[in-house]
């Protein structure tokens, strides 16, 4: 029996919203280094691998299953039926590991798979620069 494909939407009917609304430009949803971010749609495919907390908020961990773009793991923040914060990471089976792991004991610490190469863009985006301002 095939399994039945869902939407971010399916899953999360404020998502929508969210996207339009509440991410600094429509759709982007942001890596841990908040410069990188990916356009992330209300219609794309994706698969919950987990739930659980962090520091009492509730968190959904997808994998994206687009075939316009390479899958990301996204974390989903919810209070309510209100999505309220999103951030992506390199799909690896480390990261999917460790996430779960975090969502249920926030003690485990961990490194993202991704962290130097985060950590290296940034460092190049801030040599181009004499300085950097950020407006909320």
């Amino acid at each position: 029996m095939k399994e039945e494909i869902k939407t971010l939407k399916d899953y999360l009917p404020d998502i929508e919203r969210y996207f339009k609304e509440d991410c600094y430009c429509p759709n982007e949803v942001y890596s841990v280094d908040g410069f990188g971010y990916r356009l992330v749609y209300a219609d794309t495919p994706a698969k919950l691998l987990d739930e659980g907390y962090c520091h009492n908020d509730k968190v959904l961990l997808f994998e994206t299953m687009s075939e316009r773009e390479h899958p990301i793991l996204l974390n989903v923040w919810i209070e309510g039926n209100k999505v309220v914060e999103t951030e992506r990471y390199e799909v690896s089976q480390e990261n999917i590991d460790n996430i779960k792991k975090y969502l249920h004991d926030n003690t485990h610490k961990f490194k993202l798979t991704e962290a130097d190469d985060l950590a290296k863009s940034v460092k190049e985006v801030l040599s181009l620069s004499n300085g950097l301002v950020m407006i909320d």
